[in-house]
């Protein structure tokens, strides 16, 4: 009972901080709009261009993205409506979701013990090597997996941007000391950045499978099976962006535990490989999706 008290308490504070959030109105309200309308099983194709327009810079970016080689076309694309054709829906819903997130993070960049730069990159880097992971483990496209890992500390900045001196002292004794970061954040929030998370996956309308690995991404496997599953997938992208050079606070790594732990080494030198081919599939996707560098 005092579990589930406990629970309910951070939940509570969770949707607190998120109620304030929702009042400072941050994000770009068109990608989130067209987010909405992507989520939707009767939206169509023009609907959701017709709300892409209303936003020139981001058209201007998806005009690019569809007109390049990536999808392999020889002139340029000048309809919206083509772009999205083109791009296909869980690709444009990335995108919107990277170019707001892209504009929260690097729009206050320093803190002194908090960066959101560097939560930015790392961020990135969890999101491509989920989808390394996908394609090369399961066989997927990997587009959720892209979206979970771009996504999964998404509560962080949140708790930053509420909270801003409460969320550095977070940061401080996590960077200084050798607790996790969610003991932290109950002990000085109240909550943490999975729950506050997964509220803004919830009203974003995205996958239950996102929502899920945002709940998840420090919950200890205890079977094989959960291997395959997206937030086991996170884990071990997020490790593999640590150890890459990607961290959110370069003086801690949590390393995973459990059957992660042991699945991790006993792959290790494909996994080492997949480290070492992080940096160049970081390059293609910040030059596709024209994210900032650190």
């Amino acid at each position: 009972m005092d579990r589930l008290k406990s629970q309910a308490h951070i939940i509570a504070n969770a949707e607190a901080l998120m109620s304030q959030f929702d009042a400072l109105n941050t994000l770009r309200q068109i990608p989130m709009r067209a987010c909405h309308l992507i989520a939707k099983e009767d939206s169509t194709g023009r609907e959701i261009a017709e709300v892409l327009r209303l936003d020139p810079l981001l058209v201007a970016r998806l005009l690019r993205m569809a007109s390049s080689a990536y999808y392999g076309m020889r002139c340029r694309v000048e309809s919206i409506a083509k772009a999205v054709a083109l791009i296909g829906l869980k690709n444009l819903r990335n995108l919107l979701v990277i170019d707001t997130m892209q504009d929260c993070f690097l729009r206050d960049s320093a803190g002194v013990t908090f960066c959101h730069r560097r939560l930015w990159m790392h961020s990135m880097a969890v999101g491509v090597c989920a989808q390394m992971l996908s394609r090369r483990l399961l066989g997927t496209t990997g587009e959720d997996a892209l979206l979970a890992g771009i996504l999964h500390d998404i509560g962080m900045l949140v708790e930053n941007q509420v909270q801003t001196t409460a969320f550095q002292t977070v940061m401080q004794r996590y960077r200084d000391g050798d607790q996790p970061i969610l003991e932290e954040e109950h002990a000085v929030l109240g909550t943490d950045h999975r729950f506050v998370g997964g509220l803004l996956a919830t009203r974003w309308k995205f996958p239950d499978d996102v929502k899920t690995a945002i709940l998840e991404h420090h919950t200890i496997c205890t079977h094989k099976a959960e291997l395959t599953r997206l937030p086991a997938i996170i884990q071990v992208a997020h490790y593999l962006a640590d150890i890459s050079g990607y961290r959110e606070i370069p003086e801690r790594v949590e390393n995973p535990e459990g059957i992660i732990a042991d699945h991790l080494h006993q792959h290790a030198a494909e996994y080492r490989m997949m480290a070492r081919d992080l940096t160049e599939a970081m390059k293609k996707a910040s030059s596709f999706y024209e994210v900032g560098t650190v």
